[in-house]
């Protein structure tokens, strides 16, 4: 989203072409998101029993993000126009990006030290 809305920015006055190139980007991003999101639940959750439980609280999540973007967006486009909320959009999704390489645990070794514990069993 961050590079998705500098560009929009950027290209704003570019023509229909290079806008069009962020909605590219767009779809490739939302596809690659989605077949990682599986994969990353499962290492979180590697060994609880609870892969779905996080499935669908994670969904959730993503289900009311959306919505909240859209209005959001839309509010901030009314009262101060398309750069702000491009701008606010912009700096909004570089967060999470931060907290998560911030704090999400490496699980690699942690599933090694489950692996071999069962073996011992």
């Amino acid at each position: 989203l961050p590079v998705r809305c500098l560009l929009i920015l950027w290209w704003q006055n570019a023509g229909e072409a290079w806008l069009l190139s962020t909605q590219i980007l767009d779809g490739f991003s939302g596809g690659l998101c989605g077949l990682i999101h599986p994969y990353l639940v499962a290492d979180i959750t590697f060994g609880t029993g609870r892969f779905n439980v996080l499935m669908g609280v994670t969904a959730s999540c993503f289900g009311l993000g959306a919505t909240l973007s859209n209005y959001l967006g839309q509010l901030a486009v009314e009262k101060l126009g398309h750069a702000a909320s491009l701008t606010g959009s912009t700096i909004l999704s570089i967060v999470p990006i931060i907290l998560f390489g911030c704090f999400m645990p490496e699980t690699a070794g942690r599933r090694v030290q489950q692996q071999q514990q069962q073996q011992q069993q």
